[in-house]
């Protein structure tokens, strides 16, 4: 399922090529930004910017037999 937010920008490391950021229910989060565009992107942002993102989320499952 992709998902789409708005997040506030806590901090950006362009040596390290990783993102800080606060998603509106106040959860902090560090991603590592591998694509050439991403990195390129980052080194414009900077502490209180504004920016949308999509992710997709995942969950797993285990089925055990009864008994």
């Amino acid at each position: 399922m992709l998902l789409r937010t708005t997040v506030e920008i806590e901090f950006v490391d362009t040596t390290f090529n990783t993102v800080t950021f606060k998603r509106s229910d106040g959860v902090s989060r560090t991603v590592a930004v591998e694509s050439p565009e991403g990195r390129e992107f980052i080194k414009g942002l900077k502490k209180g910017d504004h920016v949308e993102i999509a992710y997709t989320e995942a969950f797993a499952i285990e089925v055990k037999p009864a008994g």
